[in-house]
């Protein structure tokens, strides 16, 4: 199955925490250009996760995650470019003011295989 932005209706992941809160994770392969379209691509992903956990889907599907903290997680191999880094600065913001979190990390191939 497709994921990342070339598949916006689809959550890439759901973890558990040790903690018991949840990340929703979104998994990009390919290098971050910063086209209009690689954004609203981005856009609509990252729109639709937020959603899904805003409107309540995401603890109507797993009740565990009632009352925890969610954070939005994205996965790349690459570093994002200046206006891809614009946009996670925004969300972060946004996500905050809906006790979100946010987090953005760099994957080696190494972390694939595993």
């Amino acid at each position: 199955m497709k994921h990342g932005i070339s598949n916006p209706n689809n959550v890439d992941l759901i973890i558990k925490t040790k903690d018991g809160d949840a990340v929703v994770v979104l998994v990009e392969d390919g290098p971050w250009s910063g086209s209009d379209e690689e954004l609203e691509r981005l856009d609509k992903k990252l729109g639709n996760y937020c959603g899904y956990i805003i409107d309540g889907q995401l603890v109507r599907t797993y009740p565990e995650f009632v009352g925890r903290h969610v954070t939005v997680h994205v996965k790349s191999f690459h570093w994002p470019d200046p206006r891809t880094q614009e946009y996670f600065d925004r969300l972060t913001a946004w996500l905050a003011d809906h006790e979100i979190g946010f987090e953005f990390n760099v994957m080696s191939r190494e972390d694939n295989d595993a």
